[in-house]
């Protein structure tokens, strides 16, 4: 009976964990969605040093954000993200509005994309 209600346990922790996690990644990733909108209306308005500025913040906040889903994800994702966001920097340094609204929608999709790989569900099991 021990044994029963150990093994019972520890499976209703991992399900909770795994959904405390996913909840996290996703409320994230929201986030990150919302700074990458907020970057593209500077863009659109061509206000280049605001949004060089505004890239470095959310540089940062990726810098804190990437060690806990290091533990997490698919390194090759995070690297997508990474390349994404050197691409932008560069876009926007040179002023190049369809290059940096290019890279902006290639950084929105990875980080997208994250949580609906990571996600449970019968499509990422089999």
């Amino acid at each position: 009976m021990k044994v029963w209600i150990t093994a019972m346990a520890g499976l209703v922790l991992f399900v909770g964990l795994a959904i405390y996690i996913q909840n996290q990644i996703q409320t994230t990733s929201d986030r990150f969605d919302h700074e990458i909108a907020k970057l593209s209306v500077i863009v659109d308005y061509q206000q280049w040093d605001s949004a060089l500025k505004k890239l470095t913040v959310f540089q940062q906040k990726w810098g804190r954000v990437k060690p806990f889903w290091a533990m997490l994800i698919i390194h090759r994702e995070m690297d997508s993200i990474d390349e994404a966001l050197v691409r932008t920097v560069k876009a926007i340094q040179t002023k190049n509005y369809s290059e940096t609204q290019m890279e902006l929608g290639s950084l929105e999709h990875y980080i997208q994309h994250i949580p609906e790989r990571e996600r449970f569900n019968w499509v990422n099991i089999l």
